[in-house]
């Protein structure tokens, strides 16, 4: 074999072998001459674009490349018209089918002929792909827009819920570009639907719309009380939606229903409406979370509207209150001035008689002492006794008057002091069996009505010593500590006792369970106890037991610990 014939075999063999790899390359391959006519392609061109060799070969490269992207197979051909040079460019072939492809090309020119290389990759998957997270990325920033701009108009902020509805179908409607945006809010009896607001984005025109009753869409109605969306491809189709066919979807032109129910704290109230007219419609996943996140703003919005009008009726409940109050306040003046001047008539006009009866009395027992026999001493002592007891009654009754009316005055008492001075205040009548007191005060320092607290002690104390007295061995104790937030106080005596089924009545008004004349009393003490402790916010409550004693105890708020 002669040098010659081994490299024209050597030829041949290269020649095989890119034909071969021509042939077999997964990417689409197309030879050009310098005018843009197809000199060759591979099987995997052929295979994408779906012409084969024999229709493509010797035709312009222009009939197979979409609309679009001519001038841009112009330019680079322009430019690789130069000499060498090699160029990348994403161009959309048209296949034998009609559909375009996306393809990859890099694009090389060689040679004295200037043949134009093209190596092509189909990336139409990916482009869409691309195009389709564009496209959500576009849409999530325009709904991220949305729902920010609701949240910061000022119409919301001041629960105007008409015209909140308004800002929010409106700015919705426009990011969904659906041609009806609407709201529904249930009757409170929960068995009608009716449209409070609605946008048609055409017609840039806010209205209502009708009334839907319960009973019409039981399967419409049965997802959006449980809570749940309603997405409609083909809402006259759709078994939750084609109820409302011929009443509703058809008389509209809506094709397509995305409804997001709106929750206000956990109940359904409503829900917010996207339907689309014209076309069938496919709701993405963004926007089927977009259309939760507007019913979650229209949510907000009730909250507030009813929160604002709560607040104005309370400013309304409030100011009328206030004025009644004025207007009781002024009543209870002039009933207090009343019961002054009632108290001073009862002080003047009764003891003024009761001074004249005791006077007249003394008289006859002065002038008459020899005249008169042991029964007629005797009615003038019952006389005697019966005026100081009615004297006695009147002045407890106005002390019991005064101790309504009195105003309340807090100031820092030290207890042990307090009850000092109340025992050194009371006169102990003087017995055969004289009343040991007994006192166990801690340092207990609180705010309260000193007075109040004073009158209280004054007579529990006054009483334990009074029924105390008969006792062989009469005994009271006062002691006193701090019960949580309230402070006890506590007089104990070894008196008379009593049955505990009168531990209730004995704080009432006139009543007495022992005889007058063995323990003389008028009943107004204890009832003065409780009214007293009561108007300082406390209780008064007491134990006993027949020939035992009786323990007497007061609780008043253990308001803040200061030195006294």
């Amino acid at each position: 074999m002669t040098d010659n014939e081994g490299s024209l075999k050597t030829l041949a063999q290269m020649s095989s072998d890119l034909d071969t790899f021509f042939n077999t390359s997964l990417d689409s391959i197309v030879v050009l001459n310098d005018d843009g006519i197809i000199c060759k392609v591979n099987r995997s061109f052929e295979e994408l674009i779906g012409y084969s060799s024999s229709e493509m070969v010797g035709k312009s490269l222009s009939g197979f490349i979409d609309a679009d992207d001519l001038q841009l197979v112009a330019k680079w051909m322009e430019t690789l018209s130069e000499g060498d040079h090699i160029c990348d460019h994403q161009i959309r072939v048209r296949t034998k089918s009609g559909e375009f492809r996306w393809v990859s090309w890099r694009i090389a020119a060689k040679g004295k002929d200037h043949r134009v290389f093209a190596i092509g990759r189909d990336t139409t998957q990916a482009k869409d792909e691309s195009d389709k997270l564009h496209g959500l990325m576009m849409r999530k920033q325009a709904q991220w827009d949305c729902v920010t701009q609701i949240a910061k108009d000022p119409t919301i902020a001041s629960g105007d819920l008409l015209a909140g509805l308004k800002v929010i179908t409106e700015l919705a409607s426009k990011v969904m570009e659906t041609e009806r945006t609407s709201v529904w809010m249930l009757e409170d009896d929960g068995k009608s639907l009716v449209c409070s607001e609605i946008f048609l984005l055409n017609a840039q025109q806010h209205g209502t719309d009708t009334t839907l009753k319960v009973s019409d869409y039981p399967r419409y109605f049965e997802a959006i009380h449980e809570g749940r969306f309603v997405c409609a491809d083909d809402a006259e189709n759709d078994p939750q939606t084609r109820e409302y066919k011929m009443s509703y979807l058809g008389s509209r032109g809506i094709k397509s229903m995305l409804d997001a129910p709106v929750r206000v704290e956990g109940t359904v109230r409503g829900l917010v409406c996207f339907e689309h007219v014209g076309l069938l419609r496919t709701w993405l996943p963004d926007e089927m979370s977009f259309a939760g996140v507007i019913a979650d703003q229209v949510a907000q919005l009730i909250l507030t509207s009813e929160l604002i009008a709560a607040q104005k009726q309370l400013r309304a409940l409030n100011e009328d209150l206030e004025l009644r109050v004025r207007a009781r306040t002024k009543e209870l003046e002039a009933k207090n001035q009343e019961l002054e001047t009632f108290a001073y008539s009862v002080s003047h006009d009764l003891r003024a008689p009761l001074r004249s009866i005791a006077g007249y009395n003394q008289m006859i027992k002065e002038d008459y002492e020899n005249v008169l026999d042991d029964d007629a001493k005797m009615y003038i002592g019952r006389i005697e006794a019966a005026v100081k007891t009615m004297s006695q009654l009147i002045q407890d009754l106005l002390t019991y008057s005064r101790v309504e009316r009195r105003p309340i005055q807090e100031a820092p008492v030290s207890l042990r002091d307090l009850i000092e001075r109340v025992l050194a205040e009371l006169e102990l009548n003087g017995s055969d069996s004289p009343v040991t007191i007994s006192t166990d005060i801690p340092d207990i320092n609180l705010i309260t009505d000193r007075d109040g607290v004073a009158m209280a002690l004054r007579n529990l104390i006054d009483n334990a010593v009074k029924f105390s007295k008969g006792k062989p061995d009469p005994k009271v104790s006062i002691s006193a500590k701090v019960w949580g937030d309230c402070c006890e106080l506590t007089v104990k005596d070894n008196g008379i006792g009593f049955e505990p089924k009168y531990s209730e009545t004995i704080f009432e008004i006139f009543q007495r369970l022992e005889r007058g004349d063995e323990f003389p009393g008028t009943g107004v003490g204890l009832a003065i106890v409780r009214k007293a402790v009561q108007r300082i916010g406390g209780t008064a409550f007491c134990e006993s037991e027949p020939g035992v004693g009786s323990t007497f105890h007061i609780r008043i708020p253990y308001k803040t610990l200061v030195a006294v």
